[in-house]
Order: C-alpha cells, then structure tokens, then sequence
C-alpha cells in the first residue's frame, strides 16, 4: 500500500507543477494570448494521441517486456513513429494555424515539431523496472520535467511577455524528460529494427492508436470548436477549466493503472483476478468521488487567488467539468482490467462515444451556445461512455459487474448531487457530502476493504505455488 501512496504522490507531484506552470503562464499573460498558448497542447495532442501505440503497457504486459533485445527494438520503433510525428507536424504547420485564424504563427508550430522528436529518443528501461514494481525511476523523469519547465517560465517570461513563453516551457520540458530517462536507466540504450517485434507491437497497439485519434477529439476537439465559435478568450477560460479538472483526472488514473496493471496481469488465469479486477473498479469509482470533490473545494480558491477576475466565469462550470473528468475515472478500472486481459480497444470503444459528441457540440455553439451547453453534451456522453464499459466488462474480462451495483450507485448519486451542493450551498457541504459518499462506497466494496489480497498477487504466496493457466475469453 505504501507503494501506491507513493505512487500516487509522485504523479500528483508532476501534475501539481505543470498545473502551477499553466497556472502561472495564465497569471502573466492577457487572456487572449493564454487561449494561443492553448493551441500548442492542441497540436502537441494532435501528432502524439494519432501516433500512440502503448509501448510502456507493451512492455508491461508482454511476457518478453523484460528482454534486452525487446526493449531495443522497441526503441527502434519509438524512433520510427517520433520522426513521422515530427514530420506530420512540421508540415501541418500551415493548415493547423490557418484553421485557428493565425497563418502567421506558423513558425511556432514548425518549432513545437521538435517535442515529438526529442520523446522519440527516450529511455524505456525506465518502464520495463516498472514489471518489478519500482515506480522511482518514471515519477522521477516526470517530476523533474514538470520542475524544470516550471522553473524555466521565470526566465521565459523575461525574455518574453506573450505565448511563446508556453512555447519555449514545452520544449524544455521535453528535452529534461529524455534526459532523465537516460539518466535513470540501468541498461545502456539500444537500438534495433525487429521486424517481428515491431508487428507484434502494432497488433497489439492499433486499437490504442485507435484511442489515440478518438482521444485527441475527445480532449482537443471541443477546444478547437470553441476557438473557431467563440474566440481565443472564451478559449482560454475553458482550456483553463479543462487544465484543472483534468490534471488530477489524469494523476488518478495514470497512478492506478500503473499500480494494477502488473499484478493483473500476472494474476490472469488465477482465482485472484477476479477479487483484484473488482478492487481495481471499486478503487476508481472511490477515486471519481475523491477527485470530484477536491476540484470543486480547491477550483474556486485558485480562480480567486491564481486567476482573477478574468476567469471569474469559470465558477459556474468547474463544478460540471469535474464530473465530466470524474466519469472518465469510473471506467479506468474496467479498462485497466480489460489491458491486463489483451483486450486493448475498449478504452478506444467508450471514448468513440465521447467523440460522436462533437457534431451536437458544433450544432450547440453555432446556434449561439454557451459552455456550460458544451460541458452538459460531454458529461451525458461520459455516462454513455462508462455504461459500455462496464457491458463489454462483464461480456469479454468477465468482470463481475453486479460485484460493483451498490459501489455504482453511490458513486452515481454523489457525482449526480455533488456540484448542486457546491452551487447552491458552497464547498463546506461538498466536502461532508463527499466524506459520507466515501464511506458509503467503501461500506458496499468488501474486495477494496481487504485490499491486502492485492498486495499479495506479487508475492511468492500467489505465483510460486501456482502457475497461471491459459485463459480463452469468450
């Protein structure tokens, strides 16, 4: 357990400094110039989720994730698909900022091309250790990132006084992060061109690249449709919502995965999956309560005392955002148990619901729609997205859904009555509602309660005396 915790507060640590960076980015420059810097992630988002295989699971799951050879070869591939990104970017310069209305930024996006290529060159020695359990090496290359890119804005911001302060932060960012991962490596870096490999990781991986595209319209899309609608200012008071809400979404569900996917994993064909899969679920939807509840205590203290008065609109729709992000949380479990049985596309099959969206959310802002409408679209087809997860969950990971009614059903109510509270009565009551939704859930969660089964999956107790038998899903 105390490997979780740390877990958890090492990604919550990364992703409190890229917060408190774009906090302070959004502090510094006007409003306007903060929805441009909005873009560049839009970019960013654009090459990386239309070009992710999901090599760090592969690595993770596979039985040869461990080899020397393996993990060249996949270096070899990271190589490959980091320079068609760079070039795909490179040359959407154009396009991209002519659809945004600025042909004359083009420059800036040909520039951020160099992200891609620079995480090409990464080290992933540093997710193979993560097999064993050491999670150090990763939270640190992500932790020292987000610091120095955090640090870096003070000097940016003196050389600059606009967006390309966000610009200049990303590059390093990146550039820290391919350094550290060398750094913390225990294998010399190789490379390799594994032809077998490389097929087996894209067998593996086009249902992730699948989620990939589908995840770039669910993160990115509503951004560009309000950019093109309502303006770079209505932008940046909505990309600042999505920036915190989502930043613990994130943490959360990065931390979780992390920590079940490896025992899963092992447990497949043994009478521990499915006690562990159901633990897993109940610990995300304890986790969608948590991490609604603290955005919608914490997100009005930094819109008052980080933002100012040009994010005061913000108020109304942070409350709704949280419980956009926080359905996402409720179906990483069944995901995640999905992953560690092979079946890699249902993350790409609930967020292709989130997608179809889009077209109501076009038809919503060009009939003068406002964002709270656009926020109201995404959580109805957040709810769709998790009522599938959990019909393919039961179906194809054999997850014992009716294990998780009652923990569903409070976490249903408290994210249905949560941000009422927060509007009506104010984050006093939020909190002790939320408490009391907590200690609900954990009432009707046996297998979270006995989490210390868990731990055992990667001791002796559970795989030495018994080896995993093959398992046929229907």
């Amino acid at each position: 357990m105390a490997r979780l915790l740390a877990l958890l507060g090492g990604n919550a640590t990364a992703s409190a400094l890229l917060l408190a960076r774009n906090l302070l980015i959004a502090h510094l420059l006007p409003i306007e110039d903060y929805g441009i810097a909005a873009t560049f992630a839009v970019a960013m988002a654009l090459v990386e989720m239309a070009s992710q295989f999901g090599m760090q699971a592969q690595i993770v799951q596979s039985p040869e994730g461990g080899g020397r050879d393996y993990l060249a070869a996949v270096h070899g591939f990271q190589i490959a698909r980091g320079g068609m990104s760079a070039l795909a970017l490179f040359l959407c310069a154009g396009p991209i900022s002519a659809f945004l209305g600025m042909p004359d930024l083009a420059w800036a996006y040909r520039v951020l091309a160099l992200a891609p290529l620079i995480r090409a060159f990464h080290n992933f020695d540093i997710h193979r250790q993560t097999r064993a359990m050491r999670f150090g090496p990763v939270l640190l290359t992500a932790t020292s990132a987000a610091a120095i890119s955090f640090i870096a804005i003070f000097p940016l911001a003196y050389l600059a006084q606009d967006w390309r302060i966000m610009l200049g932060a990303l590059l390093i960012q990146e550039i820290c992060a391919c350094l550290t991962s060398h750094i913390m490596a225990e294998r010399p870096y190789r490379v390799s061109a594994d032809l077998l490999v490389w097929r087996r990781s894209v067998r593996f991986g086009w249902p992730i690249l699948l989620q990939g595209v589908v995840l770039f319209a669910v993160f990115q899309g509503d951004k560009i449709l309000v950019a093109r609608s309502l303006g770079f200012e209505a932008l940046g008071v909505f990309a600042m919502g999505v920036t915190i809400s989502l930043a613990p979404t994130l943490v959360v569900t990065k931390s979780l995965q992390s920590w079940f996917l490896p025992q899963l994993s092992r447990a497949m064909g043994t009478s521990a999956f499915r006690p562990a899969a159901v633990a897993c679920a109940q610990a995300t939807l304890l986790s969608a309560i948590v991490l609604c509840a603290g955005v919608m205590v914490a997100g009005p203290v930094l819109i008052d005392w980080a933002l100012g008065p040009a994010f005061q609109a913000l108020g109304l729709l942070l409350p709704w955002m949280a419980v956009q992000q926080a359905l996402r949380v409720c179906r990483a479990g069944m995901n995640t148990a999905a992953l560690a049985c092979g079946v890699s596309w249902l993350g790409a099959a609930t967020d292709l619901i989130r997608a179809l969206s889009l077209p109501a959310v076009w038809v919503i802002l060009s009939r003068d729609g406002t964002l709270l409408s656009v926020v109201f679209v995404a959580i109805l087809a957040e709810v769709a997205g998790t009522a599938l997860a959990l019909f393919v969950g039961s179906r194809r990971v054999l997850l014992p859904v009716r294990a998780l009614g009652p923990a569903l059903v409070v976490t249903g109510v408290a994210l249905s009555g949560l941000p009422v509270l927060t509007l009506a009565f104010g984050q006093v009551w939020t909190a002790g509602a939320a408490l009391l939704s907590c200690g609900g859930l954990l009432t009707f969660s046996p297998q979270l309660r006995r989490i210390l089964p868990i731990r055992f999956l990667a001791s002796r107790h559970s795989f030495a005396c018994q080896r995993p038998a093959p398992v046929t899903l229907p």
